[in-house]
């Protein structure tokens, strides 16, 4: 504790004859800390935290290719999607849905939302129950039955403030009039920040196969593994170029986890942004170490001059080493870096280059009565002499 005390003294003496210092290091640790907390922040959302859906890592979304033509990402095509569904066996269910933007009329305003068509097996595949209300069933694909329509929960609470009788309400959706079946629950707006949720059967015959408009998202079946869910949908693939071969030669499909594809190629640079905000404390330890050697060099020069005992204590430096090893709790720590200074209450040490490259010792005594002892040692050469206070001049050592 007393020793505590004394740094703590230290601290605030040297802070306050260097003020302009102190606000130099407070603002940049500041900077420091509020970048690391925003990045963690960041990283906590997009990488560490679940998402709001059970067992997400099954979720799988198809992405269409084709190698002869260059395409990487592409979406799919209706008929596709119907001879996936009845062939493919490592799939729960497999669901197609268009993104767009509806216009939705309640009383007098009109407000562009965030609209998604979905086949009937969406809402099956994500297994999360709305709030309020029902989600969208096989009955609501079928030709000419009446639109509905399920709202996210950000829009329940902004445009109908949460009230309970929104369900079975009609609006109007891009001027067609849509009963409002169910609400999501906070946190469910996939794909894209989705606000409403619409019926897109399946089920036209005249869809040419090479229309690719839609994409899709599935479920694995339990033990079922990427790999395999993979080789089976290669296989499928090829059936359907053999026999629709003007136009699905070439083309297959690529399986990538949810998760994956909402964070992309932000992952490494999220990394990166994070890993170097964590060196907020190696720039803490810069700062003080520049501090310390640099009141290590004033006091060097203050005992060059043959400055007596009590001036060395004035402008002493506790330096840390390297490693966190230390020396004597009672006498002040050592610092092995380039161009180490270390102050003690009786002397001053330090390290320097000769002319010939040995790298030599320098150390200044002080005795009892104030007089300067200098000694300077190496590998190959040893030089030790006694000079007294007043004698000593800035010439004789090449700080």
């Amino acid at each position: 504790m007393e020793t505590l005390i004394k740094d703590i003294r230290f601290a605030v003496r040297s802070f306050l004859k260097r003020p302009g210092f102190l606000v130099i290091a407070v603002a940049t640790l500041a900077l420091g800390i509020g970048a690391t907390t925003v990045m963690f922040t960041v990283v906590t959302s997009v990488l560490l935290r679940p998402l709001q859906f059970p067992e997400p890592e099954r979720i799988v979304l198809f992405y269409g290719i084709n190698p002869r033509q260059g395409i990487t990402r592409s979406n799919m095509s209706m008929p596709d999607i119907v001879d996936w569904q009845k062939q493919a066996s490592s799939f729960e269910q497999i669901a197609g849905f268009v993104s767009g933007g509806l216009f939705l009329s309640a009383g007098d305003e009109t407000e562009r939302v965030r609209g998604t068509g979905v086949s009937g097996e969406f809402f099956q595949l994500f297994k999360t129950n709305p709030v309020q209300g029902r989600t969208l069933q096989a009955a609501d694909m079928q030709p000419g039955g009446e639109p509905v329509v399920v709202i996210s929960y950000a829009l329940w609470q902004r445009r109908f403030g949460g009230a309970t009788s929104v369900v079975n309400s009609k609006v109007m959706l891009n001027g067609k009039a849509a009963t409002i079946v169910g609400v999501m629950p906070a946190g469910f707006t996939y794909p894209a920040d989705c606000e409403a949720w619409t019926a897109f059967p399946l089920t036209e015959p005249d869809q040419p196969r090479d229309n690719r408009f839609i994409s899709v998202v599935t479920r694995l079946k339990p033990g079922v593994s990427m790999s395999q869910a993979q080789t089976e949908m290669d296989t499928i693939n090829q059936r359907l170029a053999q026999n629709y071969g003007e136009t699905n030669s070439g083309w297959t499909v690529r399986l990538l986890e949810l998760r994956e594809s909402l964070v992309g190629e932000l992952r490494t640079s999220l990394l990166i942004l994070l890993g170097g905000c964590g060196n907020v404390p190696g720039d803490a330890r810069n700062l003080r170490c520049h501090f310390l050697l640099r009141d290590a060099t004033d006091a060097r020069d203050r005992c060059a001059y043959g400055a007596r005992r009590a001036d060395c204590r004035r402008a002493e430096a506790r330096v840390e080493s390297c490693d966190d090893t230390r020396r004597d709790r009672d006498r002040d720590w050592c610092c092995r870096c380039d161009c180490v200074d270390a102050v003690f209450d009786d002397a001053v040490v330090w390290r320097e280059a000769d002319r010939r490259g040995d790298v030599c010792w320098r150390r200044i005594d002080f005795d009892a009565r104030g007089v300067c002892r200098v000694s300077r040692s190496g590998a190959k050469s040893h030089e030790d002499r006694s000079i007294g206070s007043t004698e000593i001049k800035r010439s004789e050592f090449k700080l």
